[in-house]
């Protein structure tokens, strides 16, 4: 009886040994391979990032008239002086708006003919953008071209003296009325103080 139970036992330890050592082995597999599917998922979103970014600066939502008429654009304006896809609530007192599809800060009268002449010859709409106040702009954006007028490119000023008691001036469409009253009161002529107390209450 001894010798039978020894041997049952010997048998049960021996072949219980495969089935240990087999678990172990497929454990060690299912991690490596779960490592291995981050690893890859890591590398497939960032190649995702990578293409958006340079697909957003493509800007691959202009059609062909539209991207014909970038590329005249650009060869009128300076790289600093053109934007796409640029923000209307940074513009606005009211702080609202969604992307312009074209917008530039141009710094010169001719520029802002040439400009003009271009969207009439690819029919892209267009609009003048002074301060922005009292104007509301739709979160769905402009979808055309903002000239913008502001004291950072068009705010120069010329003062003549065209008899003994009367002065011309001339200044620049970007120059904001409460600037252009202090400006007066600084050189000692009258005509603004209205404007400026107005302003100020």
């Amino acid at each position: 009886m001894k010798n039978i139970k020894f041997s049952n036992l010997k048998r049960y330890k021996t072949s219980n040994k495969p089935y240990i050592h087999l678990n172990n082995k497929v454990n060690k597999n299912i991690f490596k391979n779960f490592f291995i599917y981050i690893i890859l998922s890591i590398i497939v979103l960032l190649i995702i990032f990578i293409i958006y970014i340079i697909i957003a600066n493509k800007n691959p939502l202009l059609n062909k008239n539209e991207s014909a008429f970038l590329v005249k654009l650009k060869k009128i304006l300076d790289k600093d002086e053109i934007l796409e896809n640029e923000m209307m609530y940074k513009h606005t007192t009211f702080k609202l708006g969604g992307p312009a599809k074209f917008f530039i800060i141009p710094h010169t009268i001719d520029k802002i003919i040439k400009i003009i002449k271009l969207c009439k010859e690819y029919n892209i709409e267009f609009f003048i953008l002074g301060n922005g106040s009292n104007l509301l702009v739709s979160d769905k954006g402009y979808d055309g071209l903002v000239i913008k007028i502001h004291e950072d490119n068009f705010s120069d000023l010329k003062v003549k003296q065209s008899d003994e008691n009367n002065y011309k001036i001339t200044v620049g469409g970007g120059m904001l009325m409460k600037t252009l009253a202090k400006k007066m009161c600084l050189l000692s002529l009258s005509g603004l103080e209205d404007i400026l107390i107005f302003l100020e209450l």
